[in-house]
């Protein structure tokens, strides 16, 4: 056996009748595959409405490598327009002792869902000079990421009409009106 860059070679010679130069290398059946993700596991991009409704995140199986690997993930926000507008550059990190891999996933906080008005609307109409004038209540709107909100109208007065109007709008600045017109007639 002649050592050779840390590689062994084995002559064979069988009966005159050929010669065979086998060259093996210790370390090749011990060699570890690069650590890598397993695919399937891998956290993909995605698009949510609320902020509530990010995905916690989801550590994907690794292969390979020459020991265990510690996985981890870090989130950083990118761009941040409102509380509901923005994106997360989430990072996922694998590292053993010889190497280290990452995946990046995008995911997307996007609200843009105007509030949604709740029960009856006050309808427009005609009322008499002399009959009570109808007054503007609070309405309620649901909104697909705060909840209900409450709003009261503002009041437009003229001899011969009133103009109620009803904006409601969430943090990220989607809006909702409702107007409700009193014709007064004489």
């Amino acid at each position: 056996m002649n050592a050779i860059l840390g590689l062994q070679r084995i002559m064979l010679i069988m009966k005159n009748r050929y010669e065979q130069l086998i060259t093996i290398d210790p370390q090749k059946g011990n060699t570890p595959q690069p650590l890598s993700f397993v695919a399937h596991t891998l956290p993909q991009a995605v698009i949510v409405d609320c902020r509530g409704k990010v995905p916690s995140a989801q550590l994907p199986l690794t292969s390979g490598g020459c020991s265990t690997p510690q996985v981890t993930y870090q989130d950083r926000i990118k761009v941040q327009h409102a509380p509901n507008d923005y994106e997360i550059e989430r990072t996922y990190k694998a590292q053993d002792n010889c190497g280290e891999v990452t995946h990046l996933q995008l995911i997307t906080v996007k609200d843009d869902k105007a509030p949604v008005w709740v029960g009856q609307l006050p309808q427009s109409k005609e009322i008499l000079q002399g009959d009570p004038i109808p007054q503007g209540a609070p309405l309620t709107a649901q909104d697909n990421c705060e909840g209900v909100l409450t709003v009261t109208p503002t009041k437009e007065e003229t001899s011969d009409r009133i103009t109620y109007q009803w904006v409601v709008s969430d943090s990220n600045g989607n809006k909702a009106t409702h107007t409700q017109v009193i014709t007064i007639k004489a």
